[in-house]
């Protein structure tokens, strides 16, 4: 089973034209569209809509969801700046 995780929709013609990008927050569910320097929250119904040229997906996983839901913990028992600036060990 895989989610829907963000679009990439081309504008224009063959000849030329402009991307955008639809990108949900996996914390929040929000869906976001990315053009060029701006962000905006956009409702789903304009993802839904959209005539795709990319799509991304991400594969259900309850092990994903578990470590997803340990870091959004973390996040709220913990300084904001702890996690900002957090480094993996297995990264060092």
């Amino acid at each position: 089973m895989y989610d829907l995780s963000s679009v990439i929709v081309h504008h224009g013609g063959a000849g030329g034209g402009h991307y955008t990008a639809y990108c949900k927050n996996p914390a929040s569910k929000e869906w976001y569209e990315f053009d060029d320097q701006y962000v905006t929250l956009v409702p789903e119904a304009t993802v839904t809509e959209a005539e795709p040229y990319v799509l991304f997906y991400s594969k259900k996983s309850s092990n994903v969801e578990i470590a997803r839901e340990e870091v959004l913990q973390l996040d709220k028992e913990t300084e904001p700046s702890f996690m900002k600036f957090y480094v993996s060990v297995e990264w060092l």
